[in-house]
């Protein structure tokens, strides 16, 4: 468990009641991780969502390779590895845990060693089934990190064009 006032220190859960803190503190565990370190595969079944409280977490996509064109790291001969979001302090990742069917879209690894909050998001969705105003509210705030998050990769996406062009 941790302290329902170090979540309120985040702005994702900072308008949140004392009474739904304290319930997400108790679905809660810190805990360090080390560069390297993977929390979950693409299309692996999700049961945590995550809160970096020091570090970096990188969001990867397998790809395959499109001519000769290098997307990142090899992996095969028909395969790369590209960094679509770098997840640093004070952000959410692996919000799939909690969006059926609960499975991964990207791969998530450790970029520099760290520490976190883990929240059971099995917990989570059954807090959500008996309290459905606080489900609806928390979602919503998932919604905003997913649509900030495809934001920020249009914007990347055009900045790449626009070097190429």
């Amino acid at each position: 468990m941790v302290s329902p006032e170090l979540l309120r220190r985040y702005p994702f859960f900072a308008r949140m009641s004392l009474e739904h803190l304290t319930a997400l503190a108790d679905l809660s565990e810190e805990r360090t991780f080390a560069q390297g370190d993977s929390f979950f595969y693409e299309g692996q079944v999700l049961t945590h969502l995550y809160l970096v409280l020091q570090g970096q977490i990188a969001l990867t996509l397998k790809l395959p390779v499109q001519g000769n064109r290098a997307v990142g790291p090899a992996l095969s001969a028909q395969q790369r590895e590209v960094v679509l979001a770098t997840v640093s302090a004070g952000e959410l990742f692996a919000w799939s845990s909690v969006v059926p069917p609960y499975e991964s879209t990207l791969n998530g690894q450790a970029a520099t060693d760290g520490r976190m909050i883990e929240l059971d998001s099995v917990a989570l969705r059954t807090l959500f089934d008996r309290d459905p105003v606080f489900g609806f509210a928390f979602t919503l705030q998932i919604a905003q990190v997913m649509r900030d998050r495809i934001r920020d990769l249009h914007n990347e996406s055009l900045a790449d064009l626009l070097e190429q062009a």
